[in-house]
C-alpha cells in the first residue's frame, strides 16, 4: 500500500522537462507573433506603394487628377479620382477604399493629409506616410519630381 501513495506525484526529472519544453513553445509562439507583424506592415507598404503608383499612371493616362486620401492614425486609406479633365478642385469621386488589417496603421507628415497626383504625373509637396504596427515600422518616401514611391527598410519603434 505505501508503494501507490508513492507513485502519485511527479518526479523532479518530470517537472523540470515540462518547464523547460512550455519554455520553448511560448518563445516560438512569441516570435511567431513579431513575424506575423512584420509581414503585415511589409504587405501594407507594397500595396501602398502599388496603389501611388496606379494613381500616378491613371493621372497621366486619363489626364484626371488622382488622389489618396490618408487620415493620420487611421487603419485605411481611400484613392479618388477628379470628375473631369478641369481644375485640382473638382469634385473628387471614390474609387476604392483599403482597410488595413488590425494593428497596422497609418500617419502622414503631409500638409493636407492628401496625396494628389496632377495630370502630368507629378505631386506639389513631397513626403513621408510611415505604416506602423506595435513593434516594427516602415516609411514610404515620396519624392516631388518625380512622384515616385520608394520604400525605406523596416525598423522597429
Amino acid at each position: 500500500m505505501k508503494a501507490d501513495n508513492y507513485n502519485r506525484g511527479f518526479s523532479l526529472i518530470e517537472l523540470i522537462v515540462y518547464l523547460s519544453l512550455s519554455i520553448v513553445l511560448f518563445n516560438v509562439a512569441t516570435i511567431s507573433f513579431a513575424v506575423i507583424e512584420r509581414q503585415k506592415i511589409i504587405c501594407c507598404a507594397k500595396e501602398l506603394q502599388n496603389n501611388l503608383r496606379y494613381c500616378q499612371k491613371n493621372a497621366v493616362d486619363e489626364k484626371k487628377n488622382y488622389q489618396i486620401k490618408i487620415k493620420n492614425g487611421e487603419k485605411f486609406y481611400v484613392i479618388k479620382c477628379s470628375g473631369g479633365k478641369d481644375n485640382i478642385d473638382n469634385l473628387m469621386r471614390n474609387i476604392k477604399q483599403i482597410n488595413l488589417p488590425i494593428g497596422v496603421k497609418l500617419n502622414s507628415n503631409f500638409p493636407s493629409d492628401e496625396i494628389t497626383y496632377k495630370k502630368t504625373g507629378t505631386i506639389q509637396n513631397g513626403g513621408t506616410i510611415t505604416i506602423y504596427g506595435k513593434k516594427y515600422l516602415v516609411n514610404v518616401v515620396i519624392n516631388v519630381s518625380t512622384g515616385r514611391a520608394r520604400l525605406e527598410q523596416i525598423q522597429k519603434k
